[in-house]
């Protein structure tokens, strides 16, 4: 039986994970998910990049919180 993620459980299961590391590591975790998932960057998936930029944002204040 195999398992699908979304985009989003994958990319919340990546701040999840690094949570825990030195703030100058999340804000460069975070912006490279940032670049990854602009939506200007994302060609055919452009709807899904929006819901999950959009996602990121909501979140960036608790994941960068020291």
């Amino acid at each position: 039986m195999s398992m699908r993620f979304s985009s989003a459980e994958i990319v919340a299961e990546a701040l999840s994970g690094s949570k825990g590391r030195q703030l100058k590591d999340r804000t460069k975790i975070f912006k490279a998910l940032i670049t990854e998932w602009h939506p200007d960057r994302a060609g055919s998936n452009a709807h899904v990049a929006t819901k999950v930029f959009q996602w990121l944002q909501v979140v960036k204040a608790w994941y960068l919180e020291d």
